[in-house]
């Protein structure tokens, strides 16, 4: 499910790109395949230099604040290294 919702958000965003781009007067369908080609890679880039920046509870993968040792959900205690990596 989760795929499909961005399937849909990214071709609504390339298809909004283009509308914008052909109310400036340039060409509608250039800008719509530079969007669907960028969106994915500026995707990919960010979560290359973002990497695993949110640590997760190994109990019920809810995400941590950093330096937590006790999950705000489920309580789980964290481990040290994962609190102090972040």
């Amino acid at each position: 499910m989760e795929f499909a919702t961005l399937l849909i958000f990214w071709i609504s965003f390339a298809m909004m790109i283009g509308a914008l781009a052909e109310s400036w007067n340039r060409s509608a369908l250039i800008w719509r395949l530079s969007a669907l080609i960028a969106i994915p890679l500026l995707r990919l880039a960010y979560s290359m230099v973002a990497g695993n920046a949110t640590p997760r509870s190994p109990a019920c993968r809810g995400y941590t604040y950093p330096g937590a040792r006790i999950c705000r959900l489920c309580g789980h205690e964290l481990e040290l290294m994962q609190a102090s990596a972040q």
